[in-house]
């Protein structure tokens, strides 16, 4: 399970910085371009949400949304491509939707790191979601409107490109620290267990204080 959100993760990343990079080199490309642009990675991502639901176990597949949440962004794909006229206008509002998002999946993964006790991991989670957060607030509300179009879609691929890559980062650092954590789990519960029960007879090694084990025979023959 862990395995396939990493490969999401890190796809839709990549299509963050993609996405970017064409919006930071060409942002005199006309509406048109644009649109198609952001419309056919919406779509990708879709596909890759979709594709990922349905090569999970079922035990790992119930009570998440990665089905929904694919056929959610094919839509929006679908409306920007078909309707870009008016899509062109909301397009600085989307993309700073999207950049402030990819800010809170930050902030929940130094939440999930100090919950694990990497203190310090948390604090760069902690940092990078406040600037995610910020750029995409800038974006969605706080750009005059006699902003030139190739200065807002400098600011958009900007603010694309740092959001996948530290997503990027994020995905890759965080699953390392994940395995990390889950073997010092498995390991302590599996020390503990050894500690507890002889694996041949079933028999408690180590008795705790005031156990069974411990306590007197009260049954035992008062002759003996």
């Amino acid at each position: 399970m862990l395995k396939d959100i990493k490969w999401k993760s890190i796809l839709i990343s990549a299509l963050y910085i993609a996405a970017g990079l064409l919006l930071v080199i060409y942002p005199k490309a006309s509406a048109d371009v644009i649109c198609d642009v952001l419309g056919i990675a919406c779509i990708a991502a879709g596909i890759i949400n979709i594709a990922s639901y349905f090569a999970m176990d079922l035990d790992h597949s119930l009570m998440r949304n990665d089905f929904v949440i694919g056929v959610m962004f094919i839509m929006v794909g679908a409306l920007i491509l078909y309707k870009k006229s008016l899509v062109f206008e909301l397009v600085p509002f989307l993309l700073g939707a999207v950049i402030t998002a990819s800010g809170f999946m930050k902030l929940q993964d130094g939440i999930d790191a100090k919950r694990m006790g990497f203190q310090s991991t948390s604090s760069i989670y902690i940092w990078l979601a406040i600037v995610s957060i910020i750029l995409g607030i800038v974006i969605m509300f706080m750009l005059p409107a006699s902003t030139a179009t190739v200065t807002i879609f400098t600011l958009i691929g900007i603010g694309l490109i740092y959001s996948g890559a530290t997503d990027l980062y994020s995905t890759v650092y965080l699953s390392a620290k994940i395995k990390k954590f889950r073997k010092t789990v498995e390991q302590t519960a599996k020390a503990a267990v050894n500690g507890v029960f002889n694996g041949e007879t079933g028999a408690p090694e180590n008795k705790a204080a005031g156990s069974p084990a411990d306590t007197p025979d009260n049954t035992a023959d008062p002759k003996a």
